[in-house]
Protein backbone atom coordinates (compact mmCIF):
# COMPACT_ATOMS: atom_id res chain seq x y z
CA UNK A 1 0.00 0.00 0.00
CA UNK A 2 1.22 3.46 -0.87
CA UNK A 3 0.13 6.92 0.25
CA UNK A 4 1.33 9.95 -1.70
CA UNK A 5 3.68 7.62 -3.56
CA UNK A 6 5.38 6.41 -0.37
CA UNK A 7 4.97 3.08 1.42
CA UNK A 8 2.20 3.32 4.02
CA UNK A 9 4.57 2.10 6.74
CA UNK A 10 6.91 5.00 5.97
CA UNK A 11 4.04 7.48 6.17
CA UNK A 12 2.85 5.92 9.44
CA UNK A 13 6.31 6.30 10.95
CA UNK A 14 6.73 9.85 9.65
CA UNK A 15 3.36 11.07 10.95
CA UNK A 16 2.67 8.67 13.81
CA UNK A 17 6.03 9.24 15.48
CA UNK A 18 4.92 12.83 16.15
CA UNK A 19 1.58 11.83 17.67
CA UNK A 20 0.80 12.04 21.37
CA UNK A 21 -1.06 8.73 21.01
CA UNK A 22 -2.29 6.50 18.20
CA UNK A 23 -5.55 4.58 18.05
CA UNK A 24 -5.24 1.43 15.95
CA UNK A 25 -8.83 0.77 14.94
CA UNK A 26 -9.77 -2.65 13.59
CA UNK A 27 -8.10 -6.04 13.78
CA UNK A 28 -5.80 -5.30 10.86
CA UNK A 29 -4.41 -2.15 12.49
CA UNK A 30 -4.27 -3.81 15.92
CA UNK A 31 -2.74 -7.18 15.06
CA UNK A 32 -1.94 -7.24 11.35
CA UNK A 33 -5.21 -8.94 10.39
CA UNK A 34 -5.57 -12.17 8.45
CA UNK A 35 -2.26 -11.68 6.57
CA UNK A 36 -0.38 -11.92 9.90
CA UNK A 37 -1.81 -15.38 10.65
CA UNK A 38 0.17 -18.58 10.30
CA UNK A 39 3.45 -18.22 8.45
CA UNK A 40 2.75 -14.51 7.80
CA UNK A 41 4.39 -14.35 4.37
CA UNK A 42 3.56 -10.63 4.11
CA UNK A 43 5.25 -9.66 7.38
CA UNK A 44 2.05 -7.92 8.47
CA UNK A 45 2.05 -6.53 12.03
CA UNK A 46 -0.03 -4.16 14.10
CA UNK A 47 0.61 -0.45 14.43
CA UNK A 48 2.15 -0.85 17.90
CA UNK A 49 4.88 -3.04 16.40
CA UNK A 50 5.71 -0.34 13.85
CA UNK A 51 5.57 2.70 16.13
CA UNK A 52 7.78 1.97 19.10
CA UNK A 53 7.70 4.58 21.84
CA UNK A 54 4.32 6.05 20.85
CA UNK A 55 1.39 5.18 23.15
CA UNK A 56 -0.96 3.00 21.11
CA UNK A 57 -4.50 1.93 21.91
CA UNK A 58 -5.73 -1.17 20.06
CA UNK A 59 -9.42 -1.35 19.20
CA UNK A 60 -9.63 -4.74 17.46
CA UNK A 61 -12.72 -6.07 15.78
CA UNK A 62 -13.93 -6.51 12.26
CA UNK A 63 -15.68 -4.20 12.34
CA UNK A 64 -14.62 -2.58 15.60
CA UNK A 65 -17.26 -1.32 17.99
CA UNK A 66 -17.81 2.41 17.31
CA UNK A 67 -18.66 3.05 20.97
CA UNK A 68 -15.21 1.82 21.98
CA UNK A 69 -13.68 4.40 19.63
CA UNK A 70 -15.88 7.19 20.97
CA UNK A 71 -15.11 6.21 24.58
CA UNK A 72 -11.38 6.09 23.89
CA UNK A 73 -11.32 9.46 22.12
CA UNK A 74 -13.39 11.08 24.87
CA UNK A 75 -11.10 9.68 27.56
CA UNK A 76 -8.03 11.04 25.77
CA UNK A 77 -9.71 14.45 25.36
CA UNK A 78 -10.88 14.47 28.99
CA UNK A 79 -7.65 13.40 30.65
CA UNK A 80 -4.95 13.94 28.04
CA UNK A 81 -4.01 10.27 28.26
CA UNK A 82 -5.29 6.97 26.89
CA UNK A 83 -7.64 4.93 29.12
CA UNK A 84 -6.27 2.11 31.27
CA UNK A 85 -5.12 -0.68 28.93
CA UNK A 86 -4.77 -4.44 29.22
CA UNK A 87 -1.67 -6.39 28.19
CA UNK A 88 -2.84 -6.31 24.54
CA UNK A 89 -3.09 -2.48 24.61
CA UNK A 90 -6.91 -2.58 24.56
CA UNK A 91 -8.99 -0.28 26.80
CA UNK A 92 -10.05 -2.21 29.88
CA UNK A 93 -13.42 -0.47 29.93
CA UNK A 94 -14.30 -2.31 26.71
CA UNK A 95 -12.25 -5.52 26.71
CA UNK A 96 -12.01 -6.61 30.35
CA UNK A 97 -14.78 -9.22 30.06
CA UNK A 98 -16.30 -11.48 27.45
CA UNK A 99 -19.46 -10.32 25.70
CA UNK A 100 -21.52 -13.12 27.25
CA UNK A 101 -21.28 -11.55 30.71
CA UNK A 102 -23.59 -8.70 29.68
CA UNK A 103 -25.99 -10.77 27.54
CA UNK A 104 -29.64 -10.13 28.48
CA UNK A 105 -30.35 -13.84 27.82
CA UNK A 106 -27.56 -15.07 30.08
CA UNK A 107 -29.97 -16.05 32.89
CA UNK A 108 -31.64 -18.56 30.56
CA UNK A 109 -28.28 -20.14 29.76
CA UNK A 110 -27.25 -20.26 33.42
CA UNK A 111 -30.60 -21.88 34.32
CA UNK A 112 -30.25 -24.49 31.57
CA UNK A 113 -33.30 -23.27 29.65
CA UNK A 114 -32.70 -24.02 25.98
CA UNK A 115 -35.07 -24.18 23.02
CA UNK A 116 -35.72 -27.81 22.18
CA UNK A 117 -37.20 -27.10 18.72
CA UNK A 118 -37.36 -24.24 16.27
CA UNK A 119 -40.44 -22.03 16.20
Amino acid sequence: MKLAGKPATEMLEQIGSKAKAVIAIGSCASWGGVPSAGDNPTGAVGVSDLLRGVPTVNLPGCPPNPYNLIGTVLEILRTGAPPELDSDLRPKFAYDRVIHVQCPRRAHFDSGRFAQTFG
